[in-house]
């Protein structure tokens, strides 16, 4: 049980996770894509390109980790590497919404300069990190996340968070695109006998006692204000 908030915080992270983008996964920047940002307010904004499968595999081949450049010069990078990728939404730190008594934000800059609209993360940093440690356990055999070897800030983060520490960058901007994409239906809660254990999250502690059907996970939606699901089951 994950009941003591020490050590690793992913240590569901296995080795079977990475891949060689020149062997595995060709193709995959044609499948639909969430780009995760994290707006660094004093520290590194990080943006990484997630894609995801028919079978609700997440595969990130792309990262993008820089501290001190203001918007607009993100968003250059972002547009650069969004080419030929087929982009479903922009999700931003919502964070970066706040005005602070100016009239525009850093979300309004990245939209201006983007030419789509932000999403507003989800508040509840709990359910974020239970669904990226579900995705990481993936059937028990084959977890259904998947990282090139080349982001190697986001593999870093990944075996290296620890309870206590400020959460990285990279991981906090993959825990955006993944809950976007989940209220969104580009991913499902992939098919397993039964999805009802290993959630910590207090929103998700009903999941344990229940035989959460994969019909019952199309309908989850989020309250963006709260951040935890509303409607259907959990109504």
């Amino acid at each position: 049980e994950e009941s003591e908030q020490e050590g690793q915080v992913y240590n569901e992270f296995r080795m079977d996770s990475i891949f060689n983008p020149a062997q595995s996964f060709n193709g995959h920047t044609k499948l639909p894509c969430v780009v995760g940002i994290d707006w660094g307010h004093h520290d590194d904004t990080g943006v990484l390109w997630l894609h995801f499968t028919n079978e609700g595999h997440v595969i990130v081949s792309k990262e993008h980790l820089k501290n001190g450049w203001d918007a607009e010069k993100h968003s250059d990078v972002i547009k650069l590497n969004s080419r030929g990728r087929d982009i479903k939404a922009y999700v931003l730190d919502r964070s970066a919404f706040r005005k602070d008594g100016g009239k525009v934000s850093i979300g309004d800059e990245f939209r201006e300069h983007i030419g789509l609209p932000m999403q507003r993360s989800e508040k509840d940093q709990n359910i974020g990190i239970d669904m990226i440690k579900r995705y990481l356990r993936g059937d028990g055999n084959r977890p259904w996340i998947h990282i090139s070897s080349s982001c190697k800030e986001t593999l870093e983060a990944f075996q290296g968070w620890e309870y206590g520490q400020h959460e990285p960058d990279a991981l906090a901007a993959f825990r955006y695109g993944l809950v976007h994409a989940v209220r969104l239906g580009l991913t499902k809660l992939t098919d397993i006998p039964s999805f009802k254990s290993d959630f910590t999250a207090d929103p998700y502690e009903m999941v344990q006692r229940i035989n959460l059907k994969r019909s019952m996970v199309d309908r989850l939606s989020w309250d963006s204000d709260t951040g935890i699901p509303v409607g259907g089951l959990w109504a």
